[in-house]
């Protein structure tokens, strides 16, 4: 489901590329074939789907921009919760086995590496709906495997294409120095959700990089790498939506359930170069 997405898009690749047979559903009507289905979640009726027939989905649907949750909270918890959970009852009644993607904004940040049973603390709107929709379907559908993920590289192409367009005008770029992300590159994650639907045990897993890396860190990286002038580096700090001056980390105590699936120990050389691949295609 939201086979549009960076993570949809990989999962079906990724599925193509192992010999199995994988449709994916996406609401551009553009994109015809046998491996996909227009469906829009917004407008769609899940009965319109051939539910029978799929032995395992993977949902990558959904609204993940923080600033429209917190523009508009009924509109976006109306389909990041009701719409999904319609769609996972749908899907498990149907027999087949459902894997759910989470996020780390089920946490406020402040522990470097919270594990899976640490106490929700969300500080968004985007991190309250991950934290209601887990909730609902440990309680409600338990044979649900849910998979929580730090940022994957490929989310933040969008705001690395934005510093160099800006870089390139020579204007400056604010980044933080206070917030740490721990990335996943978008077709390891993709590899883990694959892997997990073969997993016999259900729940919550965790997949993180063991790496943590500041936003400046990234910025530096990719100053230096483009000849860019570093006095257009605007160094700022975040109080994480706590109105704190801390430490800020987008991190998760992994599960080694996975570790043989994706890289754990991704380098700031390898997360700039995936990130500068990403962000030439955008440019």
């Amino acid at each position: 489901m939201g086979a549009n997405s960076s993570l949809g898009k990989s999962i079906v690749e990724t599925s193509t590329t192992l010999g199995l047979n994988c449709t994916g559903t996406t609401r551009r009507k553009n994109l015809k074939g046998s491996q996909f289905i227009n469906f829009d979640i917004k407008l769609g009726e899940v009965n319109n789907l051939v539910l029978g027939n799929y032995d395992y989905v993977f949902i990558s649907a959904g609204i993940t921009s923080k600033n429209s949750c917190e523009q508009d909270p009924n509109l976006t918890r109306a389909l990041n919760v009701d719409k999904i959970l319609e769609i996972i009852s749908a899907f498990s009644n149907a027999g087949a086995k459902v894997i759910y993607p989470s996020s780390t904004a089920v946490f406020n940040g402040l522990t470097k590496y919270p594990r899976k049973n640490s106490k929700y603390s969300p500080t968004s709107v985007y991190g309250e709906q991950k934290s209601e929709i887990e909730k609902k379907i440990s309680n409600s559908f338990p044979e649900v495997s849910i998979i929580r993920f730090p940022k994957l590289v490929s989310s933040l192409a969008p705001l690395v294409s934005k510093w160099i367009q800006d870089l390139r005008r020579n204007m400056k770029i604010s980044v933080f120095e206070n917030l740490f992300i721990s990335p996943v590159l978008t077709r390891d994650a993709a590899r883990v959700m694959i892997e997990a639907s073969q997993e016999p045990h259900r729940g919550i897993y965790q997949i993180s990089s063991s790496e943590s890396y500041s936003y400046l860190q990234i910025a530096q990286e990719i100053v230096e790498r483009n000849g860019f002038s570093t006095k257009l580096l605007s160094i700022s700090r975040t109080d994480g939506g706590l109105g704190e001056d801390n430490n800020y980390f987008d991190s998760l105590n992994p599960d080694k359930i996975f570790s043989g699936f994706y890289n754990e120990n991704l380098t700031l050389l390898s997360v700039v170069t995936e990130l500068l691949a990403e962000t030439e295609m955008m440019l």
